[in-house]
């Protein structure tokens, strides 16, 4: 009977004890918190722990690296190195005068891109393909011939996010895959202070941060969202991966978010438009 009762008593503490180790893991404290883990994520966390930031990177799919991953590799960039070791006379300048002057192609009625993220891409392009160089261990394929175009020289998309990926956790970045971000957390004043996200097994967890960074990417797979900001693409056929559904603007809008509506985009988005041909007037292809 004694040992009976003991049992039952060896029971009862385990699970309760068991109970308060799972409630302990129940909300993470960091530095910075990461939602979404493609290239722009994974950039975003490299950058924070460089500069001594505990970091954990959340990413809904079970593999890192989000349309980036799937895609061509390629970044649009004026001035690089690559281009001056290969003789190319450009500049950011002449990269910002394009777009400008083509971003209306085939897009009467559009609202064009505002002038200071155009030149925001265009400044930035040296030093991020510089960084992907010499920080990260991108190998650049020389595309002399394309002009702008910068790609890895092989693995296409995978080019970027493997050595991407292997710097993130080479850093000890605290990575979570399937792990998506539900609702932003925010204290009395407003400002966001963490995230409510969901594990693979369906538990809730809470991570809170002094700084949080959203970068979820696009909404293809939103359809309510492609109808809402660009409606002439609503029906387009998709490559991107199926995280992209547009989890950050919604979660960013749900908290009192400005949402900047610029339905303009250069280049190949992952997207086939259905009803007129693909056509990329910054590189002329």
């Amino acid at each position: 009977m004694v040992a009976k009762r003991w049992f039952a008593v060896l029971v009862v503490l385990l699970v309760f004890g068991s109970a308060l180790g799972a409630g302990a893991q129940d909300t993470l404290t960091t530095d910075v918190v990461v939602v979404g883990g493609g290239s722009a994520g994974l950039a975003a966390a490299i950058e924070a722990r460089t500069h001594g930031a505990d970091v954990i990177l959340l990413e809904k799919l079970p593999f890192l690296g989000g349309s980036s991953l799937v895609s061509g590799g390629g970044l649009v960039a004026a001035g690089t190195r690559m281009q001056q070791e290969a003789g190319i006379d450009d500049s950011a300048e002449a990269l910002v005068a394009d777009w400008l002057a083509e971003q209306d192609y085939g897009r009467e009625g559009v609202a064009p891109a505002e002038d200071a993220f155009v030149e925001l891409i265009a400044n930035e392009g040296y030093a991020i393909t510089a960084w992907l160089e010499d920080e990260i261990g991108v190998e650049f394929a020389p595309r002399a011939g394309l002009g702008r175009y910068h790609a890895p020289a092989e693995g296409r998309g995978y080019g970027l996010i493997g050595p991407m990926q292997q710097k993130a956790e080479e850093l000890g970045t605290q990575i979570l895959l399937e792990t998506p971000a539900v609702a932003l957390l925010t204290d009395d004043s407003g400002r966001v202070v963490g995230v409510q996200a969901v594990r693979a097994d369906g538990s809730a967890l809470t991570i809170e941060a002094g700084s949080v960074i959203l970068a979820t990417g696009g909404f293809p797979h939103n359809q309510d969202l492609m109808e809402e900001f660009v409606p002439d693409a609503a029906h387009s056929t998709t490559y991107s991966t199926p995280g992209a559904t547009g989890d950050g603007l919604l979660m960013a809008r749900e908290v009192g978010a400005d949402i900047i509506e610029s339905a303009w985009v250069i280049g190949y988005v992952g997207s086939i438009l259905n009803d007129r041909p693909y056509y990329d007037p910054i590189n002329r292809m």
